[in-house]
């Protein structure tokens, strides 16, 4: 399928990850993308994200983390430090979500779900 406009991806845990994967090996579809969202991803510290730990600008990317995430350990592992790239903990823009852990972080947090929204409609990275 060949669009004018790109697509957004928003993606959990290992669903967050994996785009990156994709757009590592399959360099044709990242003219295809526009930015990738994901909740709780392991992007380093993991055999499958230290092969996948590559950004490709124009590609925003942004990380919604838990300081609770009980699953994504060490917690700045669900970081990426690029210029790209923003890395956003749900508890440093509202500070008492301390329920919003792996699971609540991106399927049913409001917090969450408000970050998700700013993320798409920013015109500036």
């Amino acid at each position: 399928i060949r669009r004018k406009t790109r697509i957004n991806i928003i993606g959990h845990s290992l669903g967050g990850a994996l785009p990156r994967f994709s757009l590592r090996f399959w360099p044709d579809i990242r003219s295809m993308i526009n930015h990738l969202i994901a909740f709780g991803p392991t992007n380093r510290e993991t055999i499958m994200a230290d092969a996948a730990c590559k950004t490709f600008p124009p590609i925003k990317y942004t990380n919604i983390l838990s300081k609770f995430d009980e699953l994504v350990r060490p917690l700045n592992s669900s970081e990426i430090n690029a210029q790209c790239v923003k890395n956003i903990s749900i508890q440093d823009i509202c500070q008492l979500r301390i329920f919003a852990e792996h699971l609540a972080a991106g399927i049913y947090d409001y917090c969450g779900y408000i970050l998700t929204m700013n993320a798409l409609n920013s015109q500036s990275f």
